[in-house]
């Protein structure tokens, strides 16, 4: 007999298998060795990028309508405003990193990671003299010194996306 713990996995399991089959078609994510504190980081992290496409009423409410044993858990531990606010500054680096005194502020709202295609809108920012030491200290902040070595040297091309 499944103890609440083990029923609450394999739901969210399930859930996710689902919602990655939704959201993800060409995604081949084999989730049967997964955790529960893993599958909650995958979907996290899934509906952040998510929500550079897709509006957080119609993600929260696909969540809610698929897991609607766990609303409380979920209510409790995602912060669905830190999940739109990762997108909206993903969205608009420009705006976000304006709208700041320091390019440091933004990385715990980034999770201290990017994708490539951020680290692309911030190499054409830097590139077009927009916001440089915020955008070098951002991406020194969040590890990524490489990336902040390469724009300091006005080195942009492996970075640049068609």
């Amino acid at each position: 007999m499944k103890n609440e713990f083990e029923k609450r996995n394999e739901r969210f399991r399930d859930f996710y298998d689902m919602f990655s089959k939704k959201y993800f078609p060409e995604s081949n994510v084999n989730t049967s060795d997964f955790t529960f504190g893993k599958t909650v980081l995958w979907l996290e992290s899934d509906l952040k990028f998510l929500c550079l496409t897709h509006s957080i009423t119609e993600l929260k409410n696909y969540v809610y309508e698929n897991l609607p044993y766990d609303k409380d858990y979920i209510d409790d531990n995602f912060n669905w405003e830190e999940i739109e606010e990762d997108a909206e500054v993903r969205k608009d680096f420009d705006f976000a990193l304006k709208n700041c005194k320091r390019g440091t502020e933004l990385s715990k709202v980034l999770g201290y990671s990017f994708s490539d295609e951020d680290i692309s809108n911030l190499a054409k920012l830097h590139k077009e003299n927009k916001h440089r030491k915020k955008i070098e200290d951002l991406l020194t902040d969040c590890n990524f010194h490489y990336e902040s070595g390469c724009f300091a040297d006005h080195q942009y091309n492996e970075f640049l996306k068609n």
